[in-house]
C-alpha cells in the first residue's frame, strides 16, 4: 500500500497536451494501461507530425515527449475535495486541465468491458472537451479507435462495447463518490441543447446531455464501427449525429473501408443511404491496401492506382496517398539505418578479432 504523503500531491501540471480521465482495467496489471497510453502517444505524434515519413525512432521520441495529465495519478486522492475546488463541477480539477491552451484533447481509456462509458465523471468530460472545442479519443489496449486497421478493429470489437458506447446514459451512471454523481446529475439536468443541431430537436435536461454525449462518442467511432462491420451500430451512430464522411487517422473515409468488405456486409449500404461521398468507395480495396500488411512494391503499386483514379475520387484520396508514402518512405530510412548500423556494429566485432 502506498504511504499517505503529509501534504498530498499538489503539484501542479507542467503544460499538459492530454487528460486521460480513467485508467480502464487493462488486466490485473498496470502495463495494460501503460502500453495503451504509449500507442495512443504514438498515434497522436504521428498525427500531429508535419513530414509523413517521419522515421519510427524520432516518431518515438516524440510520443515519450507528450506530456499526459492522468488523473488518477495527479489529483490528490487523500483529499479529494479539493480538487473540486468550490464544489462546482466546472472549477473541477479536469475542466481547469482542459481548458489549459496546451491541452489539445482529452482521451477516454476503453478497456474490454468498456465500462467507461457507465462514468459519470468521464461522461462529464466528453461533455466539456465537447464546449471547450478539444479532442475527444477514445483509446483501447490497441491504441485509439480512430488509428486501428480492420483487423484490429474486428479483434476489439463486442456487442457490448458499442451498446455501452451508444446507449451512454446519465442516468444510469455510476460514481465512487454519491455527492460526486448527484452534482454531475444536476449538472446534466441544466444541459440544453437547442434546435437545429444536426439531426437533433430541440432538447433539456438529462436528454439533451446525453444526446451531446452520443453525438460526440458516434462521431468519434464511426470508422471503427465501419472497419467492424457493425451495420447496426453505424446506423445508430449516424442517427445520433456522427458524419457519414468520418474519417480515420489515414485519412480514409468509413466508407472506403465498408466497401472493401464483403458484399454481404450491410455497413456501404447503410453509409450511402446516409449521403456518404460515392468517391470514397471507388478502388476501396486498393485505398485500405495502402496502409496494408503486404510487400512494399504491392503497397506501391495499391498507391498509383489510387493516383490514377478519375472522378475527383483521387482528390478524394490524395492526403492518404501522401501519408502512405510517406509511411513507406519512413519505413525504408529506418531499414537503412538499422542495416547500416548492424553493418557497424559487424565491422567493430570483425574489428577487434584482427590480430
Amino acid at each position: 500500500m502506498t504511504p499517505r504523503p503529509s501534504q498530498g500531491f499538489r503539484k501542479e501540471p507542467s503544460a499538459p497536451e492530454c487528460l486521460v480521465g480513467d485508467l480502464g482495467r487493462f488486466g490485473t496489471s498496470s502495463m495494460g494501461f501503460v502500453q495503451s497510453a504509449y500507442r495512443c502517444c504514438l498515434s497522436l505524434a504521428a498525427e500531429r507530425a508535419s513530414d509523413p515519413a517521419l522515421p519510427p525512432g524520432e516518431l518515438r521520441e516524440r510520443a515519450r515527449s507528450t506530456v499526459l495529465y492522468i488523473c488518477a495519478f495527479c489529483n490528490n486522492q487523500w483529499d479529494a475535495s479539493q480538487e473540486r475546488a468550490n464544489h462546482s463541477v466546472n472549477d473541477s480539477v479536469f475542466c481547469r486541465v482542459l481548458r489549459a491552451e496546451s491541452t489539445v484533447c482529452a482521451v477516454l481509456n476503453i478497456d474490454d468491458a468498456a465500462r467507461v462509458f457507465e462514468r459519470a465523471w468521464c461522461q462529464l468530460e466528453v461533455l466539456h472537451a465537447r464546449l471547450l472545442e478539444k479532442r475527444l479519443v477514445l483509446n483501447s489496449r490497441e491504441g485509439p479507435l480512430h488509428s486501428l486497421d480492420p483487423a484490429k478493429a474486428c479483434t476489439l470489437w463486442t456487442e457490448r462495447f458499442a451498446a455501452r458506447m451508444l446507449g451512454v446514459d446519465i442516468g444510469r451512471s455510476c460514481a465512487t463518490d454519491p455527492e460526486d454523481l448527484e452534482r454531475i446529475r444536476a449538472h446534466a439536468a441544466r444541459c440544453k441543447l437547442p434546435s437545429g443541431a444536426p439531426g437533433m430537436p430541440a432538447l433539456a435536461g438529462a436528454e439533451a446531455f446525453n444526446a451531446v454525449l452520443r453525438r460526440e462518442l458516434s462521431s468519434e467511432a464511426l470508422p471503427f464501427l465501419a472497419k467492424a462491420g457493425d451495420e447496426h451500430s453505424v446506423e445508430e451512430a449516424l442517427r445520433w449525429g456522427a458524419s457519414p464522411d468520418a474519417l480515420d487517422s489515414r485519412h480514409l473515409p468509413a466508407l472506403t473501408y465498408a466497401a472493401a468488405r464483403p458484399p454481404a456486409c450491410g455497413v456501404a449500404e447503410v453509409l450511402r443511404r446516409w449521403g456518404a461521398d460515392p468517391r470514397a468507395s471507388a478502388a476501396a480495396a486498393d485505398a485500405v491496401a495502402m496502409f496494408g500488411a503486404g510487400e512494399e512494391a504491392e503497397r506501391l503499386a495499391a498507391i498509383a492506382r489510387i493516383e490514377a483514379l478519375e472522378g475527383g475520387a483521387a482528390e478524394l484520396f490524395a492526403p492518404a496517398a501522401e501519408l502512405a508514402r510517406g509511411a513507406l518512405a519512413a519505413e525504408a530510412l529506418q531499414g537503412l539505418r538499422e542495416a547500416l548500423a548492424a553493418g557497424g556494429e559487424a565491422a567493430a566485432a570483425a574489428a577487434g578479432k584482427s590480430p
